[in-house]
């Protein structure tokens, strides 16, 4: 279900990125032009960013983008963000897709802990509360945005908490 993501994905996560529907819940709000996407993968890849898209089962379109960033193997921790295509939410992509990244996170890099931070009335909140993560802060007024501010969630999901509640999700 993930893979690697290769250059000829690029284009198709700058335009599903460019969506008003995904892009309402991204930090940054302008359009992101072919060079930015294109300069982002670059250093992704130098800086070994791992970034993963998870398939359909029918292995001919994406459904979305998961990855992992400001991995710190010192301290056991890294960001993770994903972004699932509008059509095919709530259908259990995102929730496999992130699971699929959880596990590489805490048994092949060895993350003790994985978090980011969310838009407060981002749907995908209660998801992510589903799978594990926890609340441990809300950041007022953290982002700006369409004229107004808006709240940020700092949610995290330790390795020993994921592995006492993988076993609820199906594979």
């Amino acid at each position: 279900m993930l893979r690697p993501m290769e250059w000829n994905d690029v284009e198709w996560v700058r335009k599903e990125r460019n969506k008003p529907e995904n892009r309402q819940w991204f930090r940054q709000d302008h359009l992101i032009s072919r060079d930015e996407q294109e300069r982002w993968f670059k250093t992704t890849r130098m800086k070994s960013f791992l970034v993963f898209e998870p398939l359909q089962d029918c292995g001919l379109e994406p459904v979305g983008v998961v990855s992992l960033s400001k991995i710190d193997p010192v301290a056991g921790k890294c960001e993770f963000s994903i972004m699932i295509v509008p059509e095919v939410r709530k259908r259990g992509f995102g929730t496999k897709a992130l699971m699929g990244l959880l596990d590489i996170a805490f048994n092949d890099l060895n993350m003790n802990q994985v978090y980011s931070d969310v838009f407060d009335q981002n749907p995908a909140l209660d998801t992510y509360l589903k799978m594990g993560f926890k609340v441990y802060g809300v950041l007022p007024n953290w982002y700006y945005k369409n004229g107004k501010y808006i709240n940020s969630a700092v949610i995290s999901i330790t390795k020993d908490e994921y592995n006492s509640l993988k076993q609820t999700f199906p594979e």
